[in-house]
């Protein structure tokens, strides 16, 4: 007994599995004919094959995906609509079904809202919670009910669009016209300034945006004319007032930077010409980057002044990044690296600058200065010719400058150049008024140069050798020797 009912068991449950089989079989073999019909455009058939199909296996996403199909071909959307949604119920990682499914809700939302059904249509629409273009007629929808809720509620989902969607147009205009409903202007003119971005012909913007840029170019036009009276705190509340008109004018950015530059406001500034280089034309960028140059040498020379001569440096290295035909920056650095003892590079800039402007006694003055602190480094490590080379090097620039010969003869005695050492000793003699008569009879006690550069070089050495060359006062002292030269 129990044999035969174990034998029993195995061949039904064989029967049953070959039975299974047959029906999978058979609805592939419909979905098959139901395929066959859509592409020769026999869409019934294909309606009641597939209809077969679904009979046949419930469990199949894809079936009522394909009977979903058929039905919009068909032209029933509502019968498409509740088939999608039985695909996506029974697989909901199907991402073609989800997109159909969304579609379908559109397009009879769209229609309900034709007809007036608005209520209905936000009630369907809302089925697509995660679609951009569903929520903004949703918003459509609330707008046109005409009450403050229903405008707060518009507001929100078109925010909500605009964060799923930022590059919808239609979204930013409905968001200016929403702000404009309520007062709030700053809001919509932004809304409408991002739609012209978006789309620059956009019918709903043209009108509102090309009044605004008017407005905003009369405000620059007079904020520019109270830069000529030195009226600058009046004309930056003009350029405000444009760029509150107009957020992204070039010019009224452009004069804002430069006047906040010449305020000591250099944040603001550099802020405003980074915002202006984003969006300005190209024949702008030239200015913008000449004035960008201008506010970073500013700020640099605030913070020299303030003895933050690290950051100056730094500050006046960004300036040269975007000028390099400005002497005036080369020297902003080369006095900070010359603060910094950074003599050699102080040396450079020096000379950068001199090639932009040759005719600059400042500069020359600024050169010669390097070239001294130069020298003066290299006599106290011991480096004496390195030294008389940096020292020649200053008095090609400040030829009357009696420090420079003094500080020169002194490196002239350690490499034995006793006859240099006496000629500098001797110009130091007569460039000081009161030892003059010193140099005079010191050349007619010593009347041969060997014997005179010998005595001299005996009488020097001892004192040359044991004490260096104070830099700090050396600078100080080619400060007194720069204004004299200067003077006459």
């Amino acid at each position: 007994f129990w044999l035969k009912s174990a034998a029993i068991s195995t061949v039904m449950a064989s029967l049953s599995a070959e039975v299974v089989s047959m029906t999978k079989d058979t609805a592939e073999w419909r979905t098959r004919r139901a395929w066959n019909a859509m592409r020769v455009s026999d869409f019934e058939i294909a309606a009641a094959e597939v209809q077969r199909a679904i009979f046949l296996d419930r469990d199949r996403s894809d079936l009522f995906q394909l009977q979903g199909d058929i039905l919009l071909n068909l032209g029933d959307v509502k019968a498409a609509q509740s088939s999608f949604q039985k695909s996506v119920m029974l697989d909901r990682s199907s991402a073609s079904s989800n997109r159909r499914l969304v579609w379908v809700t559109v397009v009879e939302g769209v229609r309900e809202m034709k007809s007036g059904e608005f209520h209905t249509a936000i009630t369907r629409l809302r089925y697509a919670e995660d679609n951009a273009v569903a929520l903004y007629l949703q918003a459509v929808c609330e707008a046109r009910r005409d009450s403050k809720e229903a405008r707060d509620r518009a507001l929100r989902l078109v925010d909500k669009c605009i964060t799923l969607d930022p590059s919808c147009a239609d979204a930013f205009v409905l968001r200016g016209h929403l702000c404009l409903s309520k007062g709030n202007r700053s809001e919509a003119k932004a809304a409408y300034w991002r739609t012209f971005e978006l789309c620059p012909n956009h019918p709903h913007v043209q009108g509102f945006l090309a009044q605004l840029q008017k407005e905003a170019t009369k405000l620059y036009e007079a904020a520019f004319a109270l830069v000529f009276k030195q009226k600058y705190f009046r004309a930056l509340d003009c350029l405000a007032e444009a760029l509150d008109a107009a957020p992204k004018h070039p010019q009224a950015l452009l004069l804002q930077a430069c006047l906040r530059r010449r305020l000591g406001r250099f944040e603001s500034a550099i802020g405003d010409l980074e915002y202006c280089s984003s969006l300005c034309r190209v024949d702008l960028r030239p200015q913008v980057l000449r004035q960008t140059a201008l506010t970073y040498h500013s700020l640099s020379k605030a913070l020299f002044d303030s003895g933050n001569f690290r950051d100056a440096l730094t500050v006046a290295s960004e300036a040269l990044s975007f000028d390099v035909s400005d002497h005036a920056l080369f020297v902003s650095r080369g006095d900070a690296y010359l603060e910094l003892a950074d003599f050699e590079a102080a040396v450079h800039d020096f000379r950068s600058a001199l090639t932009l402007k040759t005719d600059d006694h400042q500069i020359r003055g600024r050169l010669a200065k390097a070239h001294h602190c130069l020298g003066a480094a290299f006599y106290n490590s011991g480096m004496f010719e390195a030294a008389v080379v940096e020292l020649s090097q200053a008095l090609q620039h400040a030829p009357e400058t009696e420090v420079l010969y003094l500080h020169r003869g002194h490196a002239f005695m350690h490499v034995d150049a006793e006859e240099d050492a006496y000629r500098d000793f001797q110009k130091v003699a007569m460039l000081r008024g009161e030892h003059a008569s010193y140099g005079v009879a010191l050349q007619a006690q010593f009347e041969p140069k060997a014997r005179m550069a010998a005595v001299l070089g005996q009488r020097m050495r001892s004192k040359a050798s044991s004490q260096p060359i104070p830099i700090d006062r050396l600078l100080r002292k080619m400060e007194d020797a720069r204004e004299k030269i200067l003077h006459s």
